[in-house]
């Protein structure tokens, strides 16, 4: 059987074929039908229908199977490309679909790290408010602290203005407790001014804290709500057509503008949160300083009090640890001086070396062999170091000798020094040194207490 259908019909009997038969079956019986259909043509025409020839018979039969064929080959054309392009669809889809995947999972990573930012950002606020409202309850016990001082400031005042008339004099103590005076009163307007300004900085750390939380959340809806479109898939139940969906919203805001609304609520949590680690240092500050101050006017006024007894005495001691301090200088000075002296003398061996050395080179090295050469040079540069260098140890040899000289002078007018106070020291023992007793420590005074 034939593979393609036209070829069945290429088979058939053409007129030739015909003819060829009949006359075959013509001649078979003893004559042709033929000479009779040809005269008969008139009466064949008037009975047959036919309006075609074979030929155009067959020629319209090869057209379909054509027609047939190219339609075939058509569809199959169209069926590929049909294939094709649903593989090409469903492909470029599901990349499609697995870069919008990819890219929610980039924005909840961005996200989220904005949202780890913000927690930061929220905990270290809670640090610091906690840590601002401790400083706060510090300086108040400081502020109340401060006022035993200020009594025994003003005890101590009155205690003197009690003394007989040749004894009121405006002497050293009474400068003193004058300064103490006018120093307290300055470090309470300080402390005042600084609590007012630690009162309002509380208030805008818990603002900006407030703040932070309320980003956080919008952080925490936004990562929500973009983990679940991430892990949406094809199968999911929830999927479903909203039409409209690709329209923006009109308050939309654009993806820069959202990181630089995000890092600018950082920034100024940061710059809030700076300023009250600042307002801390200050304060930390004020109250050394104060306490400082404080502690050291006391000291004053004590040294005053013992004016003929602890202040000479402690001069004395401060006399005697000079001495002792010179002493141990004049001792290591003695020391370098002899260290410099052997050094000097030292300096001559290496100084004969090279100077031997030169000169067995200048005189024993026969014609051309006395080469100024580099080993010359670095000879004679050596004897140049070397004079140098003994220039420089003579030079400080002569240094160490003045500052020897200088240090005896000074131990001995130290020692003339300490006899004096040890024959001055004389002393009121007895005025406000008690109540001056009860001073705050620095602790105390710093509101650790």
């Amino acid at each position: 059987m034939a593979e393609n259908p036209a070829d069945c019909f290429l088979e058939l009997p053409t007129k030739e074929n015909v003819a060829l038969l009949e006359n075959q079956n013509w001649k078979a019986h003893g004559k042709s039908f033929l000479d009779g259909v040809k005269h008969n043509s008139s009466i064949v025409n008037q009975y047959s229908i036919t309006r075609y020839t074979p030929s155009e018979w067959h020629r319209r039969n090869e057209e379909l199977f054509a027609l047939s064929q190219k339609v075939n080959e058509l569809s199959i054309k169209n069926a590929n490309e049909a294939k094709n392009c649903m593989a090409s669809n469903f492909s470029r889809t599901n990349r499609t679909q697995q870069d919008s995947t990819t890219r929610l999972g980039s924005r909840c990573h961005e996200i989220f790290t904005w949202q780890t930012n913000l927690d930061h950002a929220i905990q270290a606020q809670v640090d610091e408010i906690a840590m601002l409202e401790e400083e706060r309850h510090r300086l108040k016990k400081s502020m109340a602290i401060l006022k035993i001082p200020e009594s025994i400031n003003s005890e101590c005042l009155s205690r003197r203005c009690a003394r007989p008339d040749p004894e009121l004099i405006r002497d050293g103590p009474e400068e003193e407790l004058l300064k103490e005076t006018v120093l307290i009163n300055d470090i309470r307007r300080v402390l005042e001014k600084t609590l007012e300004d630690i009162e309002r900085q509380q208030d805008e750390n818990r603002a900006v804290k407030h703040k932070l939380e309320y980003h956080w959340s919008c952080k925490k809806e936004a990562y929500a709500t973009d983990s679940l479109n991430r892990s949406l898939e094809n199968s999911s139940g929830s999927i479903q057509f909203k039409p409209g969906a690709t329209q923006s919203v009109a308050d939309q805001s654009t993806e820069e503008f959202w990181n630089h609304f995000t890092r600018e609520v950082l920034d100024e949590a940061e710059a809030t949160r700076q300023r009250s680690v600042k307002l801390r240092g200050t304060l930390q500050e004020i109250l050394v300083n104060a306490t400082r101050d404080l502690r050291n006017q006391a000291d004053n006024v004590e040294q005053m009090f013992q004016s003929r007894i602890a202040c000479m005495d402690e001069v004395r001691t401060m006399l005697e640890n000079d001495l002792m301090r010179t002493l141990q200088k004049l001792a290591d000075t003695e020391a370098l001086i002899e260290s410099l002296k052997d050094a000097i003398r030292n300096m001559d061996f290496p100084m004969k070396v090279s100077q031997t050395r030169l000169q067995n080179r200048n005189l024993y090295r026969p014609q051309v062999e006395n080469c100024y050469d580099r080993t010359q040079v670095g000879l004679i540069n050596e004897v140049g170091s070397l004079q140098r260098s003994s220039s420089e140890l003579k030079e400080a040899l002569k240094a160490a000798e003045d500052t020897q000289k200088q240090l005896i002078d000074a131990r001995t007018k130290l020692e003339h020094e300490i006899m004096l106070k040890r024959r001055t020291i004389n002393i009121d023992k007895d005025r406000c040194q008690y109540i001056r007793t009860y001073f705050p420590s620095a602790t105390a005074l710093s509101g650790y207490i």
